[in-house]
């Protein structure tokens, strides 16, 4: 199957198509219109020039088939809609009355385009009214923050405490990015990112703590303490101080979770637990089950401290 012309043909205009036909079908369509061609290629018919005009409108081509001689033929392609028709033209070989069907697979969600971090960079003001909300079914949330951020900035002085921080937030983003999610703000010294499964949640959780314990190699000094907490539910996104934000209980409870961790500790739900792939994630490190209490959470939610490597 072989393309044999493409245009876009404006209303009151005619566009010629010159082909060397073989044998075959000249299969023509259109993507934004009903109008279509066929025409059967036989080549067992004199050769010699030929010159069809076909009138096209929203809802049909006239004439729209018959049989041609193999060889050099011109379509007069003439749009007698009101508005621009984009039209091609394909050669389908011997035996093959039509072109195949074209399956195309779900590639941008939603939830996909909410937490892809170009998009939130591009368009972090796209509004979704405050009054009316997006409702996601599914989304895990991460949250972040350093442990003694306040004795640092004493330590070492507001301008180096600063620059460290703003550091580890494009550390934290980075990783963010690899596995398929987006910042979704900062808060003082914490971070909130969504993530499209939560699998890719822990792995970037295990990754941002891997990422800070590098970082702080090299300035024992000055080192950062990461906390995290992953928790996954519905969630309504909103438009609020013109950023694309995260409302609802599931993301309460994803900073309630992030609350309970201590240095360099990931805790996770028992929800994000349960999730496809992360158990076989967490299978090298320590997972310790515990149960807590979280402020505006009427029950005691099941959680899992992730320490180190086993």
């Amino acid at each position: 199957m072989l393309s044999r012309g493409l245009a876009y043909i404006e209303p009151g205009e005619t566009t010629a198509f010159e082909i060397i036909a073989e044998a075959g079908i000249l299969h023509g369509s259109s993507s934004d219109s009903d109008a279509g061609i066929t025409f059967i290629v036989d080549p067992a018919l004199p050769t010699g020039e030929q010159r069809i005009a076909i009138r096209l409108d929203l809802e049909s081509s006239t004439p729209d088939a018959g049989t041609i001689a193999a060889g050099k033929v011109i379509f007069e392609m003439s749009n007698v809609a009101d508005k621009r028709i984009e039209f091609g033209i394909l050669q389908l070989p011997p035996g093959v009355d039509r072109p195949p069907p074209l399956h195309f697979a779900p590639f941008l969600s939603g939830k996909r385009l909410l937490t892809t971090q170009t998009f939130r960079d591009l368009f972090r003001s796209e509004v979704i009214r405050s009054h009316e909300g997006l409702g996601v079914t599914d989304i895990a949330l991460l949250f972040t923050d350093l442990k003694g951020s306040t004795a640092l900035y004493d330590r070492i002085g507001d301008l180096n405490a600063f620059a460290l921080v703003q550091q580890h937030f494009e550390r934290l983003q980075d990783v963010t990015v690899r596995h398929n999610g987006a910042i979704i703000k900062t808060i003082g010294d914490a971070v909130m990112a969504a993530f499209l499964r939560p699998a890719d949640a822990v792995r970037a959780a295990l990754d941002m703590r891997s990422e800070i314990a590098s970082f702080n190699k090299r300035q024992p000094d000055k080192a950062l303490i990461l906390k995290i907490g992953v928790h996954r539910g519905a969630a309504i996104a909103v438009t609020l101080n013109e950023r694309l934000d995260y409302f609802g209980q599931t993301v309460n409870i994803a900073a309630r979770v992030q609350g309970l961790a201590d240095a360099d500790e990931i805790f996770v739900s028992q929800d994000v637990y349960d999730a496809t792939g992360v158990r076989d994630g967490l299978a090298a490190f320590a997972v310790d089950p515990r149960t807590a209490h979280l402020r505006g959470v009427r029950q005691e939610l099941p959680v899992f401290r992730v320490g180190g490597a086993v």
